[in-house]
């Protein structure tokens, strides 16, 4: 599995989200948002054809079959899209019974891509539905970036 592909100053959450995801990556894992600084080597989805994704569909709204998935890494993706609701409640019909589910949050301090500016995103302040998610752990960088993991 391949970690970083390029990073001009990875950060400590970066770095425990990558051994995270080393450590507990197992069976059918979809990666959410095709990245240009991440590549697990996992299928991928986006919605932007030049990322050249697996699936080119919006998560948000995917033709990908319920319970196809055990474990689905969303990290960094909340920010970007315009229906966070829509898309917890896709992963969460995707994902296999007891699937696993890793959601990487930008926080109100986050630097978007170790820019010295902050970036103008979406940001996560605790105001998210995880539906009937269990949530089974949640490590938090202060206020720069938070992971939730969910169950099905």
């Amino acid at each position: 599995m391949k970690k970083l592909k390029k990073d001009s100053n990875p950060s400590e959450y970066r770095f425990w989200y990558n051994d995270w995801v080393e450590k507990n990556a197992k069976g059918n894992v979809l990666d959410v948002g095709r990245s240009r600084f991440w590549d697990y080597e996992f299928p991928t989805i986006d919605n932007n054809s030049e990322m050249s994704p697996t699936y080119l569909d919006d998560i948000c709204k995917c033709s990908l079959p319920s319970n196809t998935f055990d474990m689905v890494l969303c990290n960094g993706v909340y920010q970007m899209i315009k229906d966070p609701k829509g898309m917890i409640d896709e992963i969460y019909r995707i994902l296999k019974k007891e699937g696993i589910a890793i959601f990487g949050f930008a926080g109100t301090e986050y630097i978007r891509y170790g820019l010295n500016k902050v970036a103008r995103w979406k940001v996560y302040d605790n105001d998210v539905d995880f539906k009937e998610f269990k949530i089974i752990n949640r490590k938090d960088f202060n206020k720069e970036y938070h992971y939730i993991i969910c169950q099905k």
